[in-house]
């Protein structure tokens, strides 16, 4: 029994290390990608904002501490390592990963069976579903925030700043529903199948 014990704990550790593992890539990659890659995705000089795209599938695939912690690099990263980048971008990417944290990570079982108590469905969404909304709630919290900054610093607002604002929010929206799904394979996620209705049987 030991023996069976303690190689169930060798593989649950194994699988959480693994999992870990994939996270940490998964942050890098994204940011490496963001500053090499995407800017030469422009269109009309509208760069995508692949970092909301990882946020995004951090907070569905582990959780609101983690999609922190991945902004917080983020922001980090993006301080330290681009001089061009102003020192309120430490502050933005985790204030940005907040919206959706708190509004798209899976509900907890105490959340699910409250549901069912008062007669709602008591499950989850789809992930895919929620992983683009919440990258488009993460990226128009960043626009906003972005923009009233801008404001106050510059105390000019034109219907130019809004127009880029509104392309990055769609751009982004659009590069997470190509990616979303390759990622999540990445991470160990399979699609979901929906259950097969038993046949009816009718009496004779």
């Amino acid at each position: 029994m030991a023996s069976h014990a303690q190689e169930r704990n060798m593989q649950m550790f194994r699988a959480s290390f693994k999992r870990e593992l994939k996270l940490f890539f998964l942050i890098i990659m994204g940011y490496l990608c963001q500053v090499s890659v995407m800017p030469y995705l422009k269109i009309g000089g509208i760069t995508p904002l692949l970092t909301m795209t990882m946020i995004a599938v951090v907070t569905v695939a582990y959780g609101r501490i983690q999609a922190f912690w991945c902004g917080a690099i983020y922001g980090i990263l993006l301080e330290v390592m681009l001089p061009t980048h102003e020192v309120f971008q430490l502050f933005l990417y985790p204030a940005a990963s907040l919206a959706g944290a708190i509004l798209f990570p899976d509900k907890s079982m105490q959340q699910l069976e409250y549901e069912r108590s008062i007669g709602k469905p008591g499950r989850n969404r789809s992930p895919i579903v929620r992983t683009i909304a919440c990258a488009a709630v993460n990226t128009f919290v960043y626009e906003v925030v972005n923009l009233t900054y801008v404001y106050l610093r510059e105390s000019v607002m034109t219907a130019q700043h809004l127009a880029v604002g509104m392309s990055v929010i769609v751009y982004t929206t659009l590069l997470t529903m190509i990616l979303v799904l390759p990622i999540r394979r990445f991470l160990g996620y399979r699609r979901e199948r929906k259950p097969v209705a038993a046949p009816r049987v009718y009496g004779t």
